[in-house]
C-alpha cells in the first residue's frame, strides 16, 4: 500500500516538473519599445520579432504612425531594408527581407525618430512574411489574436519614459517563469517532507 502510495506520489511530482520546464515566454507577437515617449521628443524605437511558427519569417514590414518622422536606422546585418516615401518625401512604411529568424528566436530592428506634437495612442501596423508565404497582419486591437504594436504618446506626470530596450518585456517574462518555477519546486518540497512524514507514522 505504501509502494503505490509513492509511486503515484512520485508520478504526479514528475508531470508537475514536467508542466514547469515548458514554460515559455508570454506575449509573443511584434513589439515596439518603449510603449510610451513623450509627444514631439526625439526617441529611439526597437522593434522585435519573434518567429511563432516552425518556418522562418522572412519578411517584416512596418508602417509608421501619421506624423512620426524618420531620421536614421539601426544597422540591420543579413537584412535588406526597403523605405516606402510619400509625395513629400516622408518615410511611411519600412520592409526588412533577405534574412532569417528562426523558429523559436527573434529578430530586433531600431530607428530612430521624431514623435508627432500631439497626445494618444499611435499603431504601427506590421506584416510578417513566413518562408512558406503565409502571412500575418498584426493590426488588430490590443484585444485582438494579432494586435498592432502601439506607442503612448504623452501620459500622467511623474511616469518616467524608457528610451532604450527591446529585451524589456521578454526579461520580464522571463523572470516571472522563474519565480512560477521557483514556487512550484517549493511544492514540491513540501509534498516530498508530508510524505517522509506519512510514511514514518504509517
Amino acid at each position: 500500500m505504501g509502494t503505490t502510495r509513492t509511486r503515484c506520489y512520485g508520478a504526479a511530482l514528475i508531470g508537475l516538473l514536467a508542466v514547469l520546464f515548458q514554460i515559455r515566454p508570454a506575449g509573443a507577437h511584434i513589439l515596439i519599445t518603449p510603449s510610451a515617449s513623450a509627444p514631439g521628443a526625439a526617441q529611439l524605437y526597437t522593434i522585435t520579432v519573434p518567429d511563432e511558427r516552425p518556418v522562418p519569417t522572412t519578411q517584416v514590414r512596418i508602417e509608421i504612425p501619421p506624423g512620426m518622422v524618420i531620421a536614421s536606422f539601426a544597422p540591420s546585418p543579413g537584412w535588406r531594408r526597403r523605405i516606402s516615401l510619400n509625395g513629400a518625401g516622408t518615410v511611411t512604411a519600412i520592409t526588412w527581407s533577405g534574412g532569417f529568424i528562426l523558429p523559436q528566436e527573434y529578430a530586433q530592428f531600431g530607428l530612430y525618430a521624431r514623435n508627432p506634437v500631439r497626445t494618444g495612442t499611435v499603431a504601427w501596423p506590421a506584416f510578417q512574411t513566413y518562408q512558406d508565404g503565409l502571412p500575418v497582419a498584426w493590426t488588430g486591437s490590443p484585444a485582438s489574436q494579432e494586435p498592432a504594436p502601439t506607442t503612448q504618446l504623452g501620459g500622467s506626470p511623474g511616469v518616467t519614459v524608457t528610451t532604450t530596450g527591446g529585451e524589456g518585456g521578454i526579461a520580464a517574462d522571463l523572470a516571472l517563469a522563474a519565480a512560477l518555477l521557483a514556487l512550484g519546486l517549493s511544492g514540491i518540497c513540501l509534498a516530498l517532507i508530508i510524505l517522509s512524514l506519512r510514511r514514518h507514522i504509517l
